[in-house]
């Protein structure tokens, strides 16, 4: 933190990033990955500001760039202002990231939070103004976790293991020597010269020249591992000038000239399958209901995400999260006032706003 007069304006905005790990003491329900008693890599952010504006702004930077992180990686998610009642402790307000998971429950995936001056005032954290008087820094907090490679292992793989989106794969591509006695050598070569190639392209690969495993225990092996592409070479394909290219997200099989091999453009392709397929499995999973009888039908059945009219008073959210039994995730971000029509699905009052409801991890 900073002590007392030790900034002035033209340090600010301070920005602070650190990986570390923290331990939670507060509960012994863990679930790998999801809900850790030690998070190992905790990736977290504090910015301090002149003025709530810039604070403000930082929260928005904050949600762009993970918003970015979690496209690349082809998550699906929806971002909610968390209600009154589930902010971070002393925030002004909290935003967070959710997906869907296969079983139906939402993880949250990342948070931002406006933490206002409430910290500020607690710890006495000030600045010189360009006046010479001191003044209250304004804060933002955000963070992610090791959830996000629990998300990636959970919406992508299949009954197969692991599927991994091309940016996040340690190996991209791996290439299957078909070997047979005498053409040992010859297979090698165009195995080493085809890695060449993909190293020139910027690709991450690697060569499975292990003898005593059978290529089809390779191809089970790497599939498991979830790398999206297997280039298979044999003594027939060295007659012929090609390879065979295996796509992990399809399952295809393609013959390729090798002069002519792109597997960036093969790496490419999946990544938008990838993005194409998470995005349709979560949108028919997020429903819009006017009573509360549809919302646990919805729930108890599929699972997913439920969005409701909403007066906006505290009292009616927490009626509702209780009656169906399930947590409130707040309102869409960025939800534009004019598509907010009908009357509270709790009290019949107009409605001001959308209420999400989710069974959560």
């Amino acid at each position: 933190m900073l002590p007392r007069g030790s900034a002035c304006i033209s340090d600010l905005p301070l920005k602070l990033y650190q990986i570390g790990s923290i331990f939670r003491y507060e509960t012994k329900a863990t679930r790998p990955l999801i809900r850790v008693r030690e998070v190992s890599t905790f990736k977290e952010a504090h910015t301090f500001h002149a003025t709530h504006r810039d604070s403000t702004a930082q929260v928005n930077t904050a949600n762009a760039i993970y918003q970015k992180i979690f496209d690349s990686l082809a998550i699906p998610y929806v971002i909610s202002e968390r209600p009154s009642w589930d902010r971070f402790a002393g925030a002004l307000a909290t935003y967070a990231f959710d997906t869907i998971f296969p079983d139906g429950r939402c993880l949250q995936i990342g948070t931002t939070h406006d933490l206002g001056q409430n910290f500020a005032k607690a710890f006495n954290v000030t600045y010189e103004t360009s006046e010479g008087t001191q003044a209250l820094v304004w804060q933002t907090s955000y963070g992610i976790s090791e959830r996000a490679v629990a998300a990636i292992i959970a919406l992508h793989g299949d009954d197969r293991g692991l599927l991994l989106p091309p940016i996040a794969a340690p190996i991209q591509v791996v290439i299957i020597p078909i070997l047979f006695k005498g053409t040992e050598e010859k297979v090698m070569n165009v195995c080493h010269d085809v890695h060449s190639h993909l190293v020139k392209q910027g690709i991450r690969g690697v060569i499975d020249d292990r003898t005593k495993i059978t290529p089809g225990a390779k191809f089970y092996e790497w599939e498991a591992k979830g790398v999206p592409i297997r280039i298979e070479i044999g003594p027939r394909d060295l007659k012929l000038g090609n390879v065979t290219v295996v796509r992990r997200d399809l399952g295809t099989r393609i013959t390729c000239q090798r002069d002519s091999l792109n597997i960036s453009d093969n790496l490419a392709e999946i990544d938008a399958n990838l993005q194409a397929r998470a995005q349709e499995w979560m949108q028919a999973r997020i429903h819009r209901v006017t009573s509360i009888d549809d919302a646990q039908q919805i729930l108890n059945s599929q699972g997913g995400i439920v969005e409701t009219p909403w007066c906006g008073e505290e009292l009616c959210g927490r009626e509702m999260e209780a009656v169906v039994d399930v947590r409130v995730l707040g309102q869409p971000l960025g939800l534009n006032k004019d598509d907010v029509t009908g009357t509270c699905t709790n009290c019949g009052n107009l409605a001001t706003a959308i209420l999400r409801l989710a069974r959560t991890y």
